[in-house]
């Protein structure tokens, strides 16, 4: 199983390369087809350009993706190691409460009296 997943890592790779290459490859050949075509009427060309801004859009984007995500888990681990073991536990005994008319998401959270009498329950 884990060479399974090593060859699927290695190839995702590989195409995340390969995707900014082709799109940038396209987008070449069709603005090379575009200037040699002379009177012709082909519409090739447009479509090499528009396949290749799209492609390489792609890869850009999941290039960033792949590299924010990775970074993130780095800083959870290395958050989680910091505080310890009993940091990391899903449930830490505080309950967060928010007065019903403010906006939970921009004020910072409260702990409510019944967490400070009894830390234990939910």
């Amino acid at each position: 199983m884990d060479l399974r997943k090593s060859v699927r890592k290695t190839l995702l790779t590989l195409a995340r390369a390969a995707l900014p290459t082709l799109g940038f490859g396209f987008t070449c050949l069709g603005a090379f087809l575009l200037s040699t075509r002379g009177a012709g009427n082909s519409c090739a060309p447009y479509i090499c350009i528009v396949l290749g801004f799209v492609l390489l859009t792609a890869g850009v984007v999941w290039t960033i993706c792949v590299s924010v995500r990775s970074r993130v888990l780095r800083q959870r681990q290395r958050r989680r190691q910091r505080r310890g073991p009993a940091a990391s536990a899903p449930w830490t005994g505080l309950i967060f409460t928010h007065h019903p008319m403010r906006n939970p998401w921009t004020e910072t959270p409260t702990l409510s009296p019944q967490t400070l009498s009894n830390p234990a329950t939910p």
